[in-house]
């Protein structure tokens, strides 16, 4: 069975790379992360302010399951005097 290493040993490469990188964030990207959120907030008033539609598409669900159901009545009816 092979032998199990620590986070710290996996963390540690055993050998080099010529090029290294460190995750240190630039004050550009902070400012382009704020950004992006700002812009998110937006879309997201949006979105609330078109639910307020949100009533007359219930009502219009309402009707078209209503008419399907009195179509769908009808023919069980006609099918039973038919037969």
């Amino acid at each position: 069975m092979a032998k199990r290493r620590t986070r710290a040993q996996k963390e540690k490469a055993r050998h080099s790379f010529t090029v290294s990188w460190s995750p240190t964030p630039s004050v550009n990207q902070t400012e382009a992360k704020k950004a992006r959120l700002e812009a998110d907030v937006k879309k997201n008033t949006v979105y609330s302010v078109k639910g307020t539609k949100l009533g007359s598409i219930k009502k219009d669900i309402a009707k078209s399951l209503i008419l399907s159901a009195l179509i769908l009545a009808s023919e069980v009816v006609l099918y039973l005097v038919l037969s």
